[in-house]
């Protein structure tokens, strides 16, 4: 984590965060990206589950305790949405010292034992996700973000394992190269997250400083078959591009980059257009 506090979005109606429908469903991304996550920790070592991980003191068995607690949080929001009481456990969170403090619970478990959890877990995740209607996507969940969608808490879920896979696997040598629907559901749920971190115009609560003019942002970036479009304004909306976008590299780097697991390119090295480079800087402080 970096500097600044998270910005919670609770009770703010009028903060529009909104993904367009025709980027697509979260569900079928993150459940074939878990499917395989399981598979891929299912055939390493002892050995292997007891290496270092990209994420700073913690082994592979550690960011898989941790996701671990993490299916058990996603399926109590949904769970507490679908009855109309989303919940707030969030909003006190210290998402430098809890999760750790998690982990450190399991400290006496046997990698088997941390494993058959890792795969019930996903199993509980996977019967809620798959009872829920369409319209119940629409209600409201609890994420780090606060009170969205549940089709925004799905896709947090999606954008924070998918990121552990990579942390876990890369010191291995074992990396997947990223499936290209998965890595657009990741790219534009960064630029959502990092948009309304970054601070929205006439916030009523923001943290740190924020943008003081609205961002219009077409984007083509290399992996990506189409381009994004991002506003950013009172609120946040991500959806297709067009022919207009400007080309600005890598997705994968970005989503790397804005998550710290790559350096941030200094300004007359960055790809993004200046304002959006600037206001994605500021959220990259508390990501």
């Amino acid at each position: 984590m970096g500097r600044r506090q998270l910005r919670h979005f609770y009770d703010d109606e009028s903060v529009r965060l909104e993904v367009d429908a025709a980027l697509g469903s979260v569900i079928e991304p993150w459940g074939r990206h878990r499917q395989r996550f399981l598979d891929e920790m299912s055939s390493l070592t002892e050995e292997q589950w007891l290496t270092a991980s990209r994420c700073d003191g913690w082994r592979a068995r550690d960011v898989i305790c941790h996701l671990v607690d993490v299916d058990a949080f996603w399926v109590l929001s949904l769970t507490a949405g679908r009855a109309s009481s989303p919940t707030t456990v969030l909003k006190n969170f210290d998402p430098t010292a809890t999760p750790a403090d998690l982990v450190d619970a399991r400290a006496g478990m046997t990698t088997v034992e941390v494993a058959k959890q890792f795969t019930e877990n996903t199993a509980a995740l996977v019967e809620v996700v798959e009872s829920m209607t369409e319209d119940e996507w629409s209600m409201a969940a609890e994420s780090p973000l606060g009170h969205v969608p549940a089709r925004l808490m799905l896709a947090h879920g999606l954008w924070d394992s998918w990121l552990h896979e990579r942390d876990v696997l890369q010191p291995l040598g074992l990396t997947p190269p990223p499936d290209p629907v998965e890595l657009e559901t990741v790219t534009w749920y960064t630029l959502l997250f990092g948009a309304a971190q970054g601070g929205l115009l006439q916030d009523p609560r923001p943290v740190g400083a924020g943008a003081t003019e609205p961002i219009d942002a077409q984007l083509r970036f290399d992996e990506l078959t189409d381009p994004l479009h991002l506003t950013v304004d009172a609120g946040v909306f991500v959806g297709r591009g067009t022919d207009r976008a400007t080309s600005v590299g890598s997705a994968l780097e970005l989503v790397e980059q804005l998550s710290g697991r790559l350096e941030w390119p200094t300004p007359d090295a960055h790809a993004l257009p200046g304002d959006l480079a600037a206001h994605l800087e500021r959220a990259r402080e508390i990501l």
